[in-house]
């Protein structure tokens, strides 16, 4: 009977040169990449820390940096988020609902004041007659947009030949969708 050699280690010589050709490839391929950032990337590195100093320079030796007190931070954060608040208002659907309105009963809007934090509009426009005035604040108060449509006063202007009435009006903005 022959011996036989079982070795559970060992490695068949033909991996043997794929490992060391992949090993070389990745050593060459470091070395590559280090030899890259030594001629390429530290030149520009430093090319950008020269045009960085000279601007520094430029502006002068003090940076000043601003600090806020937390009572200030926070009365600045609740003005931004009452800013922002205001702006994702829909105001285009508040437009469109007041200009129809105006276009339907021919009546001529002079000033629009949006309160936003009660949700209330105060109107002030102009009508050629009685009933283009009641047409229009009886749409506003059929309209999906407004609501507690109430008319304040309303002025008959005996200067200009046509009579026109000035009113005002007060409602209530719905601005939830």
């Amino acid at each position: 009977m022959k011996s036989f050699y079982f070795d559970l280690i060992a490695v068949p010589r033909s991996w043997l040169w794929t490992r060391a050709m992949l090993l070389l490839v990745g050593l060459c391929a470091i070395a590559g990449v280090l030899m890259f950032e030594r001629t390429v990337l530290l030149p520009e590195l430093e090319t950008q820390r020269d045009l960085m100093q000279k601007q520094r320079s430029k502006m002068g030796s003090k940076v000043t940096v601003s600090t806020m007190k937390p009572a200030e931070l926070a009365r600045a954060w609740r003005s931004a988020q009452g800013v922002a608040s205001q702006l994702n208002l829909p105001w285009s659907r508040f437009f469109v609902a007041l200009g129809e309105s105006s276009v339907r009963t021919e009546v001529a809007l002079i000033s629009i004041e949006p309160d936003t934090q009660k949700g209330q509009v105060i109107v002030v426009a102009e009508a050629r007659n009685p009933e283009s005035m009641l047409n229009f604040v009886s749409a506003l108060q059929v309209s999906d947009e407004f609501s507690e449509v109430a008319l304040q006063s309303h002025l008959i202007n005996r200067n200009v030949p046509e009579n026109p009435i000035r009113f005002r009006m007060s409602t209530k903005w719905r601005t939830k969708p």
